[in-house]
């Protein structure tokens, strides 16, 4: 694991994040700093749970892959 300061992971999380569309961006956020569920995320946006998972699962790919190639150039 390659260790590195607060700062630099901020930073790369990020541009990770700039890899997602808004919607994707505000699905992540929801379950992940705020720690909504996927039934509450359903709530908060008016979608079905059926929508919202899916699309989070996408989210989350699309994330870790751009992170994974930041840490790789890093």
């Amino acid at each position: 694991m390659i260790a590195m300061d607060e700062d630099r992971a901020r930073h790369l999380v990020t541009m990770a994040l700039t890899e997602l569309n808004p919607h994707q961006r505000q699905l992540l956020i929801l379950n992940e700093v705020k720690q909504y569920s996927v039934a509450q995320m359903a709530v908060e946006l008016d979608l079905p749970y059926t929508t919202v998972y899916p699309r989070l699962q996408r989210a989350k790919k699309i994330f870790h892959r751009a992170l994974d190639a930041l840490l790789e150039e890093a």
